[in-house]
């Protein structure tokens, strides 16, 4: 059997690798002894894990990349290769001739798709639009489409769905999930969303897959600056913090955002005599995806405003050594979305800060949405107040979480059966 899991972004997001890994054995799982091809978004590198062949995604095809090193979709190709794909999927569904395009990469990866008898799309979110015109959103739900023509068993993976602002997005999310063989939401809100779009089929809900279970604190590799701070006999706050403006120039409170977390460093080494550390949980793949670059202007700053509270550990971390290190603060406010999941896995309190709803969906799942603050609105005494709210609570949240979190690895110790059966239901 030959698999095809879509969509993995680079490995050099610390949670976009933890539920490659995880979706990689899921997978596995289901189908033992399948041969195993990913698309992968980002350039291949030796960060990737070893028991999968990767291809470059349909993702690379429409970008280019700017002055600034910078990836740019290159829309007005779009049509044209919508329209050849499209072409090429029916002509291998009706007559079963592989159409293939001249360059290397291509045809390896138009291969992967005809070759696959099961495709999955991995953990995560995919399928979401800024405006009605989003041409992203286009180029994306094709690549997971063209499965659909080609005759193949669709997968999803736990997923955020949405936001979709417009009635065409909303009919062709319809139309591909109602053709799958399974598709499971990660946070209620996206089924919220799915039901207010006329969705009809049978939806589950599972936790995101980097919620499941990994090393024990025993067995995890521990930072050592982590190690030392931890030590010391003062709380311990640590922060993930992100370029959301360079990722989307039309986010205007990027500022407003740093200088809320700024504050926050003042704040919480004035009223509880705490330490900061800020944690890069992405380090690529272009400038604005590097969290180090941020963390280290931040830093500047408020060593610059006389506050040596405030470290940064600068190194790109695995996944096991974030959780490790994340597993010895008191509380984590995290503007990464795994980044909470991280801390939330190992008992630790966080303050979610969203770029998209996904973050509040998340925190929903487990009681926390009102630990869950916006970064589009996000300034300096409602950040001050949201972290005074869940410093206050964080003792009955680790008491929480020490419940709820073995649950949600036990029911996604399921998934890969439901998988099977899906397949097995749809053949």
């Amino acid at each position: 059997m030959k698999l095809l899991i879509l969509n993995a972004h680079s490995p050099q997001n610390a949670g976009d690798l933890a539920i490659l890994r995880e979706s990689i054995a899921c997978m596995r799982r289901a189908f033992p002894g399948a041969d195993l091809t990913i698309t992968m978004n980002d350039e291949l590198s030796e960060l990737l894990p070893t028991e999968a062949v990767f291809v470059g995604s349909f993702t690379r095809w429409m970008m280019r990349v700017d002055a600034r090193g910078e990836w740019r979709w290159r829309k007005p190709l779009v049509p044209l290769y919508a329209l050849l794909l499209i072409l090429a999927s029916l002509v291998y569904r009706l007559a079963g001739l592989q159409l293939l395009p001249r360059l290397p990469e291509r045809r390896e990866l138009l291969r992967a798709y005809y070759a696959a008898d099961v495709v999955a799309v991995i953990g995560g979110g995919h399928l979401y639009a800024r405006h009605a015109a989003n041409i992203a959103f286009v180029w994306l739900w094709l690549g997971i489409a063209l499965a659909v023509l080609m005759g193949k068993p669709l997968i999803f993976l736990p997923q955020s769905f949405g936001p979709l602002p417009g009635a065409l997005q909303q009919a062709m999310l319809r139309w591909l999930l109602s053709r799958s063989a399974l598709v499971v939401a990660r946070e209620y809100r996206s089924l919220r969303l799915l039901a207010e779009i006329g969705m009809r089929r049978r939806v589950l809900v599972l936790p995101d897959l980097a919620f499941a279970a990994d090393l024990t604190d025993a067995e995890s590799p521990l930072v050592p600056e982590v190690a030392a701070l931890a030590a010391q006999n003062q709380p311990l706050i640590g922060m993930t913090l992100m370029d959301w403006q360079g990722q989307n120039p039309q986010f205007g409170n990027q500022h407003g955002y740093e200088q809320a977390m700024l504050a926050l460093m003042h704040h919480v080494h004035a009223r509880y005599g705490a330490r900061v550390v800020l944690f890069a949980q992405c380090t690529g793949p272009t400038a604005a995806h590097d969290d180090r670059i941020i963390a280290r202007r931040l830093l500047a700053q408020a060593r610059a405003q006389g506050l040596d509270s405030v470290d940064f550990v600068d190194a790109a971390l695995s996944p096991e050594q974030l959780k490790a290190a994340y597993a010895r603060l008191d509380l984590l406010v995290a503007t990464r979305m795994h980044s909470a999941i991280f801390a939330l896995s190992r008992n630790v309190p966080a303050l979610a800060i969203g770029y998209l709803y996904k973050s509040v969906g998340i925190m929903e799942m487990l009681g926390l949405e009102r630990h869950a603050l916006d970064i589009a609105t996000i300034d300096s005494a409602a950040l001050c107040t949201g972290f005074d709210a869940i410093w206050s609570e964080r003792d009955e949240i680790r008491r929480r979480l020490s419940a709820r979190i073995p649950a949600f690895q036990d029911t996604l110790a399921h998934l890969p059966l439901l998988i099977r059966r899906s397949v097995e239901e749809q053949a």
